[in-house]
C-alpha cells in the first residue's frame, strides 16, 4: 500500500543517515581507492570518498557473528562478474559474520555483474542492477 511504502522509505532514509554519520578511522578510509581486487575486511566502518569497484574472484568479511560492518561509499559501487563476498570466521570461536550485520551506505548506484554474490543490507540512493545469476544474501 502507499502508506507501507512511505514508512519503508522513511525507515531507509533513517538507516542511510545513521550509517553515513558513523565515525571511521583514517586507516580505513579510501582503502585501494577506486578498485578492490582482494581484501580482508574486519569489523568496523570503512569509507570511500568516491566510487568503489570490486574486481577479481572474492573478498572476505572476517569476524564473528555479532560483529558490525559498515561500508560508506560516496558514489557508486560496481561488482565484477563472478566476484564473491565471503563470510569468514576470525578464528575466535564466535562464528562467522552475519549478513544482517553488514551495511553498505551507497551515495549513488549499485551494479552486480553476472554471477556475482554479495552479503548485507544495501542502502542505495540510486538504482540497483543485478546481472544474470547474481545473488544477494541480504536486502536492498
Amino acid at each position: 500500500t502507499p502508506a507501507m511504502l512511505a514508512v519503508a522509505i522513511t525507515d531507509m532514509d533513517a538507516a542511510y543517515a545513521d550509517a553515513a554519520q558513523r565515525p571511521v578511522l583514517l586507516s580505513r578510509t579510501n582503502i585501494m581507492p577506486g578498485g578492490v581486487s582482494f581484501n580482508n575486511f574486519t569489523a568496523g566502518v570503512y569509507k570511500w570518498d568516491s566510487y568503489l569497484t570490486f574486481a577479481g574472484s572474492h573478498f572476505n568479511i572476517v569476524g564473528g557473528q555479532n560483529d558490525i560492518f559498515i561500508f560508506q561509499i560516496a558514489s557508486y559501487v560496481t561488482i565484477a562478474a563472478s566476484m564473491k563476498a565471503q563470510l569468514v570466521s576470525d578464528g575466535t570461536g564466535r562464528g562467522v559474520p552475519q549478513a544482517s550485520n553488514i551495511f553498505w551506505q551507497v551515495g549513488g548506484y549499485l551494479v552486480l555483474g553476472a554471477s556475482a554474490h554479495l552479503e548485507g543490507t544495501f542502502l542505495v540512493t540510486g538504482y540497483v542492477t543485478f546481472g544474470a545469476s547474481s545473488t544477494l544474501n541480504g536486502r536492498v
